[in-house]
């Protein structure tokens, strides 16, 4: 209809490019936990998933729903 406005905001990867603030986020996770985490399994395992789809990667799927909500509000923190 005439005089209506949409507006859309998307802005990981469509507007702004904040992968490499994710990549440090999940560095750091692997950090505290003694491990390394490279830019190829970054982009092999992480890159475009949900926070469950690559702490189920992380953990070989081991984690109950109270971790997996842990663990997410940590990463979460960590990109903040």
């Amino acid at each position: 209809m005439p005089g209506e406005i949409a507006v859309i905001f998307d802005l990981d990867g469509t507007l702004i490019d904040n992968n490499p603030f994710h990549i440090k986020a999940w560095q750091e996770f692997y950090s505290k936990r003694n491990r390394t985490l490279t830019e190829e399994e970054y982009k092999e395992h992480f890159n475009g998933k949900t926070n469950t789809d690559v702490l189920a990667h992380i953990f070989t799927n081991t984690l109950s729903a109270q971790e997996n909500n842990a663990y997410t509000i940590e990463k979460e923190d960590l990109y903040r």
